[in-house]
């Protein structure tokens, strides 16, 4: 288009005629136009004068003044003139690209001239010509020769803003080159940078857009740093590896980052932290295997993510947890098989998903909770048949969904309520899908929005089924659904549309039925288990059985047994076994019998096996001895399937002390039973039990309470007439066992004739008394806790001569009864002491006398201990150790004594409870209230008179 401009002359001019007015109109209307003309090798638009294409050696004869852009692009031009470029004051846009120019390449403007663009793209430059254009904004320098960069290069562009050396032959960058502190877009892509050295552009402090794609860069060093005003940084097909934690933590205002076509395989933890102003980031073309939460850390507003073309098959539980924001994902081209219930957990602002072209077979219930705002849905290409044929209502929340896109599925039957919450589906693509049956009804849900329905299939059942489809297309009128029936034979190739109604009759039943479903089912770890599944079909085509766990189909066929198919009355019956043997925890789950043939599947219902697991101790309660006061701690858990109850007891029982004073303490989920503030009554046998359906286990530990030693009752002072017999009595407590020690006077005491110990050294027996016994008896208790002492002032008084005749005396026979008082109750306590001094052994003794034959040792041993451990007291019902009362002190005199009493009419033997045979029986009766429990043993005497006597003196001793 040749530009045009009308006459600068205006009206008759004042005070000159007619004639020469006319004539200077003449004139100036020639000379303006020859100002104006557009050069003839050029075309003009506006004030554009475009010179492109034309084989130019030179400048364009004609240029005019007015020209401001300038486009010789596409010559010969190998420099331009001195001159041609001077008359040119408006110049700002200069092209001067697809030339010869070399580095010999210069440039002469208008001083008025106030040229900003530049563009020397495609001539053969090494290196970046120094022009002194001190108004330059945008230098286009791409697809050169240019291999390196000279310090003073930009320089001489002071207003640079725009720097383009893409498809030149740069290799390296070194530190200081980029001199331009206005620049804000740099280009350097497609070189072959292999190497950019540290701080490269710090000085480029208003850079905003980094362009470094299509070079040999293998990792991030340190020359990101100090762009802390870069928005854009496109780094696409690298050598990078993987993304190393902080590597971007310089570019905090950086909005899209493009990292597409490298070898990425890891996105470390905290990889793209801190970009919380990231909007856009693109992975496509990578080896990445796994979303991760840590490699996303930190992307709180990014909104589009693109991850298509890598290997990634795991998506990490919690991944989108940091970037809630996301509005579109791409994860097309993956080898996803799986979409788990945690998928794609968070992603609520989510509005399109591109899942196609990977290997989806499962989708987990719930799996699509989350993405409420989801608009645009691609499933494309995947395996999820099962989830349209057998509708297990995975779409339901996404109601706000507009276009879904299920092509290429291996999709042959529609569930009526496979579409169930697509309200707003607009778009629905099944192409691709050799659909044989749909379901009455099942586009119900969507039919009020949608407007596009893509289906193509030639394998329609045409039965009766399928007549309301019919009506229901010829209603609608989609214009990209081509739907043709397969069966019957006499229908096959007919447009479902142009059925007349009687057409559709339901005489056969080609499609599987199941007429037997497998049955849900409870089993012990390493049983056997079978499942069976039969079913029927009017065609002739075979059955084909698949079984499904958890919807995977199970793909070992020796697990799978199917019987050959019978044909009754054109009617074929086929049945399959699952046989599962030494089933595991890992057999647990939901089976499923699929049964195929050429006119489409049917599903069974879900049969459910689950595995018990006989429980097992994972933590056992072991024996534990603490001190009265501190926390007992015992451990219990088990594991089973299902998961054992933990349940405990204490002594066989559920009557727990520290439970009825609020000091025990377990969490219903917690491995560890506290008993606080421990007392004695709480010492026991505790038994951990877990049990499950499979079974009942037991665990027990001995909690042991230890106390330091105590007094059961404080030692008290003493007198005894001398000659008489005394007890000192040092009543212990304590666990461990005290041990006791006797001092008089402080200095220790030694067992003789008439000092002796008894009761584990709780009794000091004095007989024969002397004055020299008095003084102060001290009595020191200790076990592995401490010790503690005690003492008893023992007065000797004078004896009556009236109480005392040696003389007269055959032998002194001393009884000492020990009264202890802890409570109410009274413990009589009986001791024989015999004397030695005038016995002597009888030589002939009568045959009708009876005779006492000891067979224990003679020797007098008594024992007396209270003990307050669990082993010899229980609990009392109020929480208090019940420690022996007065009335429960257990004194054990000697050794039972096995007594055989003989006579010429008797030889029975009689054995140790009764030492008074052959006395009246209320002489025995007198003896047995006084003695009760305890047992007395009598040494052998020959005088039998003597052991009358002594027997019957024992019912008239006065108790002291």
């Amino acid at each position: 288009m040749k530009r045009r401009r009308g006459s600068r002359s205006g009206g008759k001019m004042p005070g000159l005629p007619g004639s020469t007015v006319l004539l200077l109109a003449i004139i100036l209307h020639v000379t303006s136009a020859s100002d104006n003309q557009c050069p003839v090798e050029c075309s003009c638009l506006g004030n554009s004068v475009i010179c492109k294409d034309l084989q130019l050696v030179g400048a364009p004869n004609g240029l005019q003044p007015w020209t401001q852009n300038l486009v010789l692009k596409g010559n010969k031009l190998a420099n331009l003139e001195f001159n041609a470029l001077l008359h040119l004051p408006k110049l700002k846009e200069l092209d001067v690209s697809s030339n010869v120019f070399n580095d010999n390449f210069t440039l002469s403007l208008s001083e008025e001239a106030q040229l900003k663009w530049l563009k020397i793209n495609k001539n053969r430059l090494t290196r970046i010509p120094e022009l002194e254009l001190l108004h330059l904004t945008h230098l286009s320098l791409s697809h050169n020769m240019i291999n390196t960069i000279s310090k003073t290069a930009l320089t001489h562009y002071p207003e640079l803003q725009n720097l383009d050396l893409s498809g030149n032959k740069i290799n390296s960058i070194q530190k200081g080159l980029f001199l331009a502190p206005k620049l804000k877009i740099l280009n350097l892509n497609s070189n072959q940078i292999n190497l950019i050295e540290a701080n490269s552009f710090e000085n480029l402090t208003s850079l905003q857009e980094l362009r470094l794609s299509k070079n040999r860069l293998v990792a991030f060093k340190d020359y990101l740093k100090k762009l802390d005003k870069l928005r854009v940084l496109d780094v696409n097909r690298n050598e990078f590896r993987q993304i190393d934690a902080l590597t971007f933590k310089e570019l905090k205002s950086l909005k899209k980052l493009r990292l597409k076509r490298n070898k990425i395989e890891t996105l470390k933890d905290g990889a793209f932290w801190p970009l919380s102003n990231l909007t856009e980031l693109q992975l496509d073309f990578n080896q990445l295997k796994i979303v991760s939460k840590g490699g996303l850390f930190g992307l709180e507003y990014l909104q589009i993510f693109t991850l298509s073309h890598n290997r990634i098959s795991i998506i990490e539980p919690q991944a989108w947890k940091m970037c809630q924001n996301i509005t579109e994902l791409d994860l097309s081209h993956n080898e996803l098989n799986r979409i788990e219930r945690s998928s794609f957990t968070s992603l609520r602002k989510l509005k399109k998903l591109q899942l196609n072209h990977n290997t989806v077979s499962y989708i987990a219930e719930g799996a699509f909770k989350d993405l409420s705002s989801l608009q645009v849905l691609e499933l494309s290409s995947n395996k999820i048949s099962l989830f349209v044929e057998d509708a297990t209502g995975i779409f339901v929340p996404l109601n706000q969904l507009q276009k879904l896109t299920i092509a290429h599925n291996q999709i042959k039957s529609i569930n009526k309520n496979a579409f169930n919450g697509l309200s707003q589906v607009t778009e629905l693509d099944l192409t691709g899908n050799n659909v044989t049956s749909i379901q009455e009804n099942a586009f119900s849900s969507m039919s009020l929005a949608l407007k596009t329905l893509k289906m193509n299939t030639s394998a329609l059942f045409c039965d009766c089924g399928l007549q309301w489809l019919s009506v229901w297309l010829r209603t609608n009128r989609y214009s990209e659904t081509r739907v043709q029936c397969g069966y019957p034979h006499w229908l096959r190739g007919m447009p479902l549309t142009q059925l007349h109604d009687a057409n559709f009759t339901c005489d056969e039943f080609p499609k599987p039925r199941i007429v037997e479903e497998p049955l849900s089912q409870m089993s012990i770890k390493g049983d056997k288990v079978a499942l069976k599944c039969r079913a029927t079909s009017t065609a002739d085509a075979p059955l084909s059985f698949t079984w499904k766990h958890d919807n995977v189909e199970i793909r070992d066929r020796s697990l799978q047994s199917d019987s050959e198919p019978t044909s009754t009355g054109g009617i074929t019956l086929a049945a399959s076994v699952l046989q599962l043997t030494n089933v595991t925890n890992a057999h647990a789950g939901r089976y499923q019998c699929m049964v195929s043939n050429n006119y489409g599947t049917t599903y069974s219902a879900k049969a459910k096996i689950s595995v018990l697991i006989y429980p097992s101790f994972s933590k056992m309660p072991h024996d534990i001895r603490v001190t009265a006061g501190s926390t007992a701690r015992l451990e219990c858990s088990a594991e089973g399937l299902p998961s054992p109850q933990i349940a405990w007891q204490k002594d066989g029982g559920n009557d727990f002390p520290a439970a009825r004073e609020r000091r025990m303490h377990k969490m219903p989920t917690d491995d560890v039973l506290f008993i606080i503030d421990v007392k004695t009554a709480d010492s026991g046998v505790y038994s951990c039990t877990a049990q499950n359906l499979a079974g009942i286990i037991i665990a027990n530990a001995t909690l042991t309470i230890l106390e330091t030693p105590s007094f059961v009752k404080p030692m008290e002072n003493k007198e005894v007439i001398a000659g008489g017999s005394i007890v000192m009595e040092c009543m212990a407590s304590g666990s461990p066992r005290p041990q006791l020690s006797w001092r008089k006077n402080s200095s220790p005491l030694q067992a003789t004739e008439r000092h002796f110990f008894t009761a584990e050294n709780q009794l000091l027996i004095i007989v024969n008394t002397v004055p020299s016994d008095a003084g102060s008896y001290e009595c020191e208790m200790s076990n592995s806790l401490g010790s503690v002492m005690g003492a008893s002032l023992l007065t000797i008084k004078a004896a009556p001569s009236s109480m005392v005749n040696e003389d007269d005396m055959l032998g002194l026979i001393i009884i000492t009864v020990v009264c202890c008082a802890v409570g109410t109750s009274i413990v009589w306590v009986v001791i024989i002491y015999q004397t030695r001094r005038r016995l002597h052994a009888s030589q002939n003794a009568s045959k009708q006398s009876p005779t006492i034959i000891p067979t224990t040792s003679p020797e007098l041993e008594t024992h007396l201990y209270l003990d307050t451990s669990s082993q010899h007291s229980k609990d009392s019902g109020t929480g208090d150790s019940t420690n022996p009362s007065n009335d429960q002190l257990q004194l054990c005199l000697p050794e039972v004594v096995t007594c055989v009493v003989s006579n010429e009419e008797d030889t029975g033997k009689v054995e140790g409870d009764d030492p008074l045979l052959g006395y009246t029986n209320h002489e025995r009766h007198d003896y047995s209230q006084l003695h009760r429990q305890y047992e007395v043993a009598v040494q052998p005497e020959t005088d039998e008179t003597f052991v009358n006597e002594q027997a019957k003196a024992l019912t008239k001793i006065q108790i002291v």
